[in-house]
């Protein structure tokens, strides 16, 4: 992807400026949008959601600026990372604006909606199909996140 300039909309999940420059530099695309993820064979960072059993123990709380509620699993640590996926789209000026990006160790960089943000949504009138809300919540019932590390102690 040839891009001059870059500007990150979302990114709460503390991921610098510099691996994101570093990610774009390796997408290849003349596309309008995409979502990538890119393999740095190195641990770069960790990720807060892990696959979790019904015998674990949940609570809820805000997740970063979030209006709504998500799901935390205790006595969990954050799990390193050697990817990161990107979600980006490009505007009529042509930079580059990353809507998200998170360390990954997945292939895809798709994740449903949480519960709480499609009830949210959906009173904004953004319509979901069965399928992607059945889809919605058999992956949040098979995971949740965990605190992240303080950078202090990285």
């Amino acid at each position: 992807m040839k891009f001059s300039r870059f500007t990150v909309l979302h990114c709460d999940h503390d991921v610098p400026r510099g691996l994101i420059r570093a990610a774009l530099i390796k997408i290849e695309s003349e596309l309008r949008e995409g979502q990538h993820v890119i393999e740095f064979n190195r641990v770069i960072g960790f990720n807060e959601l892990v696959e979790v059993t019904e015998d674990e123990e949940f609570y809820e709380a805000r997740r970063g600026d979030r209006p709504y509620m998500s799901r935390f699993v205790r006595n969990r640590l954050p799990v390193p990372c050697t990817k990161l996926a990107i979600v980006w789209r490009r505007d009529h000026n042509e930079v580059i604006r990353v809507t998200t990006a998170y360390f990954t160790n997945r292939d895809k960089a798709e994740c449903p909606d949480e519960p709480g943000n499609i009830i949210r949504k959906k009173a904004k009138g953004i319509r979901y199909s069965v399928a992607q809300i059945e889809e919605a919540l058999e992956f949040w019932s098979r995971h949740a996140f965990v605190e992240p590390i303080p950078r202090r102690f990285l």
